[in-house]
């Protein structure tokens, strides 16, 4: 769905919930295979953040609900009487890895925003969807790997990579011995981050040569 569909219809969600104060507001997600959890999640959490920041939805009346995989990614918006209890999706999300998953991937940079999307696309925002999938793994890794631009310093990208890590341990509680953080190959386009739940009990390693686990 384009960006300015999806905003009317969330536009049309906020004004039904604004003319009654006895109704609710529920976003039912359904990610997809082929996404990254995160991506799915940073999508759906964005549509509460436009609802709440831009469109003055008071945050005790909607939530989030979080489906499992369906052949494409989509949301449900629902509206419910005061009390009823919340839709129950027809599967839920779980995260439970057994080999090297990629959770989330953001590409970043100037230039590499979206004009009008409505999903949460700063690093910062999938960290902590990433710290929750970690915590729910108490016997994994992460890893943070920054892909820089063509041209760009791979210090910077090395400074970029140790200062997620931070982030994750200072904002998140995540241990430090559970982390580690690379740089990858450079890119023609946009830097990008990759942020990777590896089991401990994995033995698939990944090479740094072609950005691939083996």
């Amino acid at each position: 769905m384009k960006a300015d569909d999806e905003i009317a219809r969330l536009d049309n969600f906020a004004l039904a919930l604004s003319k009654d104060a006895n109704l609710r507001g529920y976003i039912v997600g359904y990610g997809e295979q082929r996404l990254p959890p995160g991506d799915f999640l940073r999508r759906i959490y964005g549509y509460l953040d436009y609802l709440v920041n831009r469109r003055g939805v008071d945050p005790n009346l909607i939530k989030v609900v979080e489906g499992g995989n369906k052949e494409k990614m989509s949301a449900e918006l629902w509206l419910a009487p005061k009390g009823a209890p919340p839709p129950h999706p027809i599967s839920k999300m779980e995260v439970r890895p057994t080999s090297p998953l990629k959770f989330d991937e953001i590409t970043f940079g100037i230039g590499c925003e979206s004009e009008m999307s409505v999903y949460l696309e700063n690093v910062n925002d999938g960290l902590r969807f990433f710290a929750r999938a970690l915590r729910g793994n108490p016997q994994s890794q992460g890893l943070i790997i920054i892909y820089p631009k063509w041209r760009e310093h791979l210090s910077r990208a090395a400074n970029i990579a140790r200062h997620t890590k931070n982030l994750l341990i200072r904002n998140y509680n995540i241990e430090a011995n559970r982390l580690v953080a690379k740089v990858g190959k450079r890119r023609r386009d946009c830097a990008k981050s990759e942020l990777w739940v590896v089991p401990t009990s994995s033995t698939m390693k990944l090479n740094p040569l072609t950005s691939r686990w083996q």
